[in-house]
């Protein structure tokens, strides 16, 4: 099974590292366009630099999720360059552990503002220019948090489970319109951000790898293979849905 997005145009928040960027480069190797959104550029241009040495052209928006005419910008932005959008990922989140009862308001309004309605923002922003279109795919990332409880991260996990409703109710809604609307909810994944946390000693890998029934954290790059088959004409017949990335984590019922 090849999968393939010649001529296809892909925009991808927080496209600058992590799970975004390797969204990216599987994509622009599938032979899509790419436009990616950050808030450091720096980070968004090493992206770029990657995606255009697959051959394919990059596009680089300093945006902010959490403000709804960002959301719109980068997706009139993408369409000046490319004259089109195909493909959305909602990518761009931030998760900050604190203990419930010290959690501030701005902390939490920050973290539901960017997972939450960054991606419902800019999944209507995009679903404009798709009805003009015809059709295009919307995929979110969720997380297993948005299934369990994690203590420490109230906001993080009820923005993801607000995200796996929201593509539920977006999925019915404009299924009308040919667009498809999916999310993909990874468990750990070993970013750079996992990375670090691991040799802080915020994150003990022996813990979740023994806990994890595969037995080990996934790479960004599996993630990434997920979306792109939710992005092709392979699941044409799928919509609403949110497919688990966690190695078994959340079908295990024990520790």
């Amino acid at each position: 099974m090849e999968i393939r997005f010649d001529g296809r145009v892909a925009l991808i928040t927080g496209g600058g590292n992590g799970i975004g960027r390797e969204v990216a480069l599987v994509l622009a190797n599938s032979g899509a366009d790419i436009a990616i959104t950050d808030l450091d550029r720096q980070s968004g241009e090493e992206t770029a630099q990657l995606v255009r040495a697959e051959g394919r052209e990059c596009l680089v928006i300093e945006a902010d999720v959490s403000i709804p005419a960002d959301c719109e910008r980068a997706v009139d932005e993408t369409v000046r360059k490319f004259g089109r959008l195909d493909i959305q990922i909602n990518n761009a989140g931030i998760s900050k552990p604190t203990p419930s009862i010290e959690m501030s308001p701005d902390l939490w309004n920050r973290i539901i503002s960017i997972d939450l309605s960054g991606v419902f923002f800019s999944s209507q922003a995009a679903a404009r220019q798709m009805f003009k279109q015809g059709g295009g795919v919307i995929i979110s990332l969720a997380s297993m948090s948005g299934a369990l409880g994690f203590p420490g991260r109230a906001p993080y996990c009820a923005a993801k489970a607000g995200v796996i409703s929201l593509t539920q109710t977006l999925g019915c809604e404009w299924a009308s319109q040919n667009i498809r609307v999916n999310a993909v909810a990874p468990g750990y994944v070993m970013t750079a951000l996992v990375e670090r946390n691991v040799a802080s000693g915020a994150v003990n890998l022996d813990t979740v790898n023994q806990r994890t029934p595969l037995g080990r954290v996934a790479s960004p790059r599996e993630v990434a293979n997920v979306i792109a088959m939710l992005a092709s004409d392979y699941a044409s017949y799928v919509t609403g849905e949110t497919v688990y990335i966690d190695g078994g984590w959340t079908a295990y019922g024990g520790w």
